[in-house]
């Protein structure tokens, strides 16, 4: 049986390197450790930790780390589990940024006001896959587009302030036998 000597957090630091969070736990005595966590395990700590809202319950939460167990007073619990859900969320989108380019892609092109990241590296990559994506140019046509409406062939003027028949008595009786039996041949 493992016994493992539990340590009075009073400071800790949450941070992101790369696709890793790092927590500093620093201990009543001054002692202090490092862990590197992926997204997933803070995202299972902070699940464990859970958020202590109000001031029922217990004063301290217990957070046991692979070596080592913690008591963090309830006050700090909260912090702490804000801190480490939004590293998880930050580190994950680094970890998942080609798949959150391409559904930002889908977004714009729907012509969605809104997207997955505020990151600017990912939001490029969506505007080039939205631009130059070749599927998914063909699935979802930009809704800014203009349409065409560009007409092929040689332009007919027509007059028709009068009707056709009017037109007609106007003329001269040759003019008129000529378009008569223009347009009424069979």
């Amino acid at each position: 049986m493992l016994i493992v000597k539990s340590h009075l957090v009073v400071e800790f630091t949450v941070g992101r390197r790369e696709c890793t969070v790092l927590l500093r736990l620093v201990g009543h005595d001054g002692s202090g450790k490092v862990y590197g966590l992926s997204w997933e395990q803070a995202d299972e700590l902070a699940r464990g930790i859970r958020r202590p809202d109000g001031e029922e319950g217990p004063l301290f939460v217990g957070v046991r780390m692979s070596d080592a167990a913690f008591l963090v007073p309830r006050k700090l619990a909260a912090a702490l589990w804000e801190a480490l859900v939004a590293r998880a969320r930050d580190v994950e989108e680094q970890v998942k940024a080609e798949q959150v380019a391409a559904d930002q892609a889908i977004l714009m092109r729907t012509g969605a006001p809104f997207g997955f990241s505020s990151d600017p590296k990912i939001q490029d990559e969506a505007a080039k896959l939205a631009a130059h994506d070749r599927t998914l140019r063909r699935a979802i046509p930009m809704p800014s587009s203009i349409k065409s409406k560009e007409a092929f062939g040689r332009p007919t003027i027509l007059n028709r302030s009068r009707p056709l028949d009017e037109r007609v008595e106007d003329m001269s009786p040759a003019r008129r036998a000529r378009v008569r039996g223009v347009l009424f041949r069979s």
